[in-house]
């Protein structure tokens, strides 16, 4: 088992090192070079600041955290040294030359996806680059259940410090485990859902989604970057090929629930969107102090048989506030999503309610709670491991209502946990990470590129 684990380990972190090539070093050894006044020494491939000694304040905070800290640093002592023995062999270097060719312009990598509860998803992404230009197509596949096709184009062009970002992408992608809770705080208290004898708390129901996209960014700063996202979306809503207790109809009344099968279950809409991020952070897609604060408006619009027509509003801020040492970070966040029907005699779809990616107590499958208010608080401690390694310790909280005054902590799904994620300059590669909660256990492992922010074009 220990050796399965290290491998993983091993492979992982080559990945992170290998699809990161702008950023060679760690993240740690590059800000040493960025800042002279910074000295750094390197121990069995784990990183650590010199010591020059610790005042009384900082031995009354080490001896309150030694029992937690020793804990962590046993869990991690074989990911520092699988780091050292990657240095050692050249492992990264190998890797490299499997994944890239042609001088490095074409590429490959790996997708994997698994959760608590959930299929196994694998596939394969290949990549172009030959800058401004970049191109990606990937694909991946677990039956006639789960699978999944998506195209990436990029076009960037950079005037000293303006940078202008084109963006065009596609995807189809079918599933038929989705889940889906009901609608307010406590759906079954809420006369809005209409639930079947039977004591289920949710349904199933499939989903084929399609979506083609078009984004134009610029950053006319270096704080700041403007967000346009111009989109065509379908979604084909029906029931899962087997028969179940829990499927969608058998837990609700599906005459009474927006956008159900037999109920106009296809929506087409045409979805425009502006964003504007402020973000203070010297390292954006690493560990850096600073604040990160993000608003958004949209409107959607139904076409052909789907006439409803609603906004989208939202603000995502967060605070990475060091302690003892600019690479250690408590990062409180909230983050705000709501929905405006315009067309009161077109409900919206139970799909298109506000989603919440960012919750890490169940799968981004998972309907939990839906809405038109959705509110994500969420603290959670970062600290470096190395070699682009992170940790993170978080508590989550997820809370929606149809109005402000009915938003409460009362029945809220929380989690908690702990991560280890693999990242590159402004990605991640790879995430391993188990959360405890309301909703029971859930363990997590993806490998593949995810960008760091989760905007709605990311929604399933």
């Amino acid at each position: 088992m220990k050796t399965r684990l290290m491998g993983i380990s091993l492979i992982l972190m080559a990945f992170s090192l290998s699809l990161s090539a702008s950023n060679p070093d760690s993240t740690i050894t590059a800000r040493a070079k960025a800042d002279p006044a910074t000295l750094w020494t390197t121990i069995r491939g784990l990183e650590h600041p010199v010591n020059h000694g610790t005042p009384i304040w900082g031995k009354i905070y080490s001896a309150l955290l030694f029992l937690p800290r020793i804990t962590l640093d046993g869990l991690m002592y074989s990911t520092g040294y699988g780091a050292h023995l990657i240095d050692d062999t050249r492992f990264v270097e190998k890797i490299q030359d499997f994944l890239y060719l042609y001088k490095r312009r074409i590429g490959f990598y790996p997708i994997a996806t698994f959760s608590s509860g959930t299929k196994i998803a694998t596939g394969l992404t290949l990549f172009y680059r030959q800058r401004p230009f970049g191109a990606a197509v990937g694909a991946y596949y677990h039956g006639r259940s789960l699978w999944g096709v998506r195209f990436n184009g990029l076009y960037s062009l950079r005037k000293g410090d303006t940078v202008w970002q084109f963006r065009f992408s596609g995807k189809i992608k079918k599933r038929s485990d989705y889940e889906f809770h009901g609608l307010g705080p406590n759906p079954h208290q809420d006369p809005r859902n209409a639930f079947r004898s039977g004591g289920k708390d949710f349904g199933l129901f499939a989903q084929r989604l399609v979506r083609i996209q078009i984004s134009l960014g610029l950053r006319p700063a270096r704080r700041w970057e403007i967000f346009y996202t111009g989109m065509y979306q379908e979604r084909r809503i029906s029931l899962p090929h087997n028969p179940d207790p829990a499927n969608l109809d058998q837990v609700f009344d599906l005459r009474q629930l927006p956008g159900a099968p037999g109920n106009a279950p296809r929506h087409r809409q045409i979805y425009q969107e502006l964003t504007v991020r402020f973000d203070t952070r010297k390292y954006r897609g690493q560990i850096s102090p600073g604040i990160r604060l993000e608003g958004y408006g949209g409107i959607s619009t139904g076409i052909s048989s789907s006439r409803f027509r609603f906004l989208r509003d939202g603000v995502d801020a967060a605070l990475y506030i060091p302690v003892l040492k600019q690479t250690r970070l408590i990062v409180p966040r909230i983050i705000f999503d709501q929905v405006i029907n315009l067309r009161p005699e077109e409900p919206i779809p139970f799909t298109e309610y506000p989603r919440q990616p960012a919750f890490r107590g169940v799968s981004t499958r998972t309907l939990l709670r839906s809405d038109e208010i959705s509110l994500l608080p969420s603290v959670e401690y970062q600290w470096p491991l190395g070699f682009s390694l992170r940790a993170h310790l978080f508590v989550d909280y997820l809370i929606v209502g149809d109005a402000f005054s009915r938003l409460t902590l009362n029945d809220a799904p929380y989690a908690y946990g702990f991560a280890i994620d693999l990242h590159g300059v402004d990605s991640e590669t790879a995430r391993i990470s188990i959360a405890n909660g309301s909703e029971g256990i859930r363990v997590l492992f993806t490998v593949g590129l995810s960008h760091h922010s989760s905007d709605r074009t990311q929604w399933q």
